[in-house]
Formats: structure tokens, sequence, C-alpha cells
């Protein structure tokens, strides 16, 4: 047996490392088991900070908040590639993960990098990246694993312009055009982001109601939120289908992928 604690935690995105630094603050013996080679979890390395360090570097590099002062024409840069995203997404990226594990090591938490898997309520078997397996035991154990992309079953995301938003982070270059499918936070907000850096956007939505557009958290009985977001949105150059679903279909050009959209005529994108 590896070791025993008196707590472990499984994840170390934001509510796994709060209850990991809070246990060992009162005391406990604390293990940390994160599936990725460094912790953070989908917070840090797909989800929260990249999606928000991409949006401002892309805002800043265009120039798009200064263009009311200064024309639809300015930009900070002329080429904007994904070099540039990529360059500051991985310093913002080496910082949080920095700031994550001295906070742990000041704390006295332990970390471990491995998938886990229950023997019984008290210990978990884990599974190490060089396939050793490591018995641990906690009188307390926290599951706090995150979550994932939902992947719907008719889309064929082996292709490599099909991507999620897991994915998109690591994008090799710029498209021409790209299609969201999902008005939700995080498709508006990828959205948003690609429309600042010249890409032609389709956002694709399957409820028909105003509200939701720009954000499927909106109730909808708010038809004045839905109409002014879906009005900002064609103000960026952003178009949008709602109450309609894509059937992906297989394109005659290896680099461009065919979304079928119900009720309307195929569209190719090298991106979706």
């Amino acid at each position: 047996m590896a070791g025993q604690y008196d707590f472990i935690v499984l994840g170390s995105g934001p509510s796994g490392k709060r209850a990991a630094i809070q246990a060992a603050k009162l005391g406990k013996s604390v293990l940390v088991v994160e599936g990725r080679r460094r912790v953070g979890g989908v917070s840090v390395h797909t989800g929260t900070i990249p999606s928000k360090t991409l949006r401002e570097t892309a805002l800043n590099l265009s120039g798009w908040r200064e263009r009311g002062f200064y024309g639809r024409s300015y930009r900070v840069k002329k080429e904007i590639g994904s070099q540039d995203l990529g360059v500051r997404l991985m310093k913002t990226l080496e910082h949080e993960v920095d700031v994550l594990e001295h906070q742990f090591l000041r704390n006295g938490v332990h970390t471990m990098e491995g998938f886990a898997r229950f023997r019984d309520p008290h210990h978990l078997v884990v599974t190490s990246p060089d396939g050793s397996e490591l018995l641990v035991r906690g009188e307390r154990i926290l599951i706090a694993v995150g979550t994932v992309p939902f992947r719907p079953e008719n889309v064929a995301f082996e292709e490599v312009e099909i991507m999620d938003s897991d994915e998109v982070v690591h994008i090799p270059y710029l498209p021409r055009s790209l299609t969201v499918v999902g008005a939700g936070v995080i498709g508006i907000e990828y959205a948003s982001m690609f429309a600042a850096l010249g890409t032609k956007v389709t956002v694709v939505e399957r409820r028909a109601e105003r509200s939701a557009t720009y954000c499927s958290t909106l109730p909808a009985s708010s038809p004045a939120s839905g109409t002014h977001s879906l009005s900002a949105l064609r103000r960026t150059g952003i178009s949008s289908r709602r109450g309609s679903s894509p059937n992906m279909q297989p394109a005659s050009s290896p680099s461009t992928c065919r979304p079928r959209i119900a009720g309307q005529s195929k569209t190719r994108f090298p991106r979706l």
C-alpha cells in the first residue's frame, strides 16, 4: 500500500483544489489524484482559463475594443495566426499550474498522477501512466473529476475538421469559416473570439426561441434579452440559424466538412 490518508480527492479542478487545501488547513493528511500530467483539471487545461485567455488575446490583437475610436479597420496586428494565440495561452497555463502546485506544496497536500478506481469504500487502486498500480486508503474520498463535452452520435468527431470545445484550444490554424453548434456560453464565447479574428462564423442553435440565442441559460420568458443578444451578434458579423440541428455528411474535399442544416441547403465549412 502506497499510503493512508484522512482525505483523498479525485481531481484537481476548482472544487477539488479548494476541498484539498481546506482539509489540509484543518490538519488532515490529503492526497489529490489527477489524471493529467499536471494539476489544474478542466478549468485550467481545457475550460475556463483557456477560453478566457484566448478570448482576451483575440480581442487585444484584433484591436476590437479600440475600433469604436479608431474605426472598424483598426487592428493591433495585421496578420494573426494560431501561434500568436498559443504563446499567450501557454504562458497563462504555466503560471496557473505553478500557482496551484505551490499552494499544494505550502499546505502539505500530496499529489499523484493517474486514474483511480474503487476497490472498496475506503481503498482506491491508482493506475499510473507507466501502467503500475498503487493501492491507497482514505477515510474520506471526494469525487471531483470535472466534465467532458457532449458528443452526439451523428457527428464524426474523428475527422480533423470537427472538434469539441476541449479541442478547439489546440486548433493548429485559424479557419476561414467556422460553424459553432450550440448557442450556450462557451459556444458564443468562441464564436465571438473567432469573429474578432476575421473568421466567418455561423452559430447553429436547435431551439427556435430568440432567448436561446447567445446563452442557453436565459429564461424562455426573456425575448427582449434574446433579441438584444441576437442584434449584438449580427453587429460582429456572426450569422445564426435557430431551430436547426446539423446532420454531418462527408464532403468531396478532405479539408472541408459539410453540415446539412435541417430545412436549409447544404453548407461547407472548413471547421465545425
